[in-house]
């Protein structure tokens, strides 16, 4: 069976469901067409700069519960092929 995996953070500004859909489409006349198509939704999560403390970024203005505002975004913003099997 032919199948790609893909890894699509929350933060990435790619839409699964649009991915879904035109999967088929953009692997037409490749080695993937007719291919499963799985995909990893990522969490948004950031790291405190000050005190090191990871937490879930749910806004875009994320403060730590230690109150700085250092705050650097560890996951959430990935788009990767994480995995493909051919034939």
């Amino acid at each position: 069976m032919l199948r790609v995996k893909l890894e699509i953070g929350e933060r990435s500004a790619i839409v699964p469901d649009s991915i879904r859909f035109c999967f088929d489409v953009c692997s037409k006349g490749t080695i993937m067409e007719g291919a499963l198509l799985e995909i990893d939704e990522i969490k948004a999560k950031g790291r405190c700069r000050h005190c090191r403390a990871e937490f879930p970024l749910n806004t875009l203005a994320a403060a730590c519960p230690c109150g700085s505002r250092e705050i650097e975004c560890i996951a959430g913003e990935e788009l990767k092929i994480k995995e493909m099997e051919t034939e």
